[in-house]
């Protein structure tokens, strides 16, 4: 992996981690928050499978 591919990384987990703060922030009912946060680490660890694929080819 080239520096690019390691920032992008690194991009997404900041992201990812901003948006949990958010998200903590914005519902206070645990149950919404815990299933919101598990859908956006989906969505992030997809986009961040695709990316290293694509980098691999």
């Amino acid at each position: 992996m080239d520096n690019k591919e390691i920032m992008t990384i690194v991009g997404m987990f900041i992201i990812l981690i901003i948006l949990i703060v958010i998200i903590n922030n914005l519902f206070s009912n645990g149950i919404t928050r815990f299933s919101i946060t598990i859908l956006v680490a989906i969505v992030i660890g997809l986009i961040i499978r695709k990316t290293i694929n694509k980098s691999n080819k």
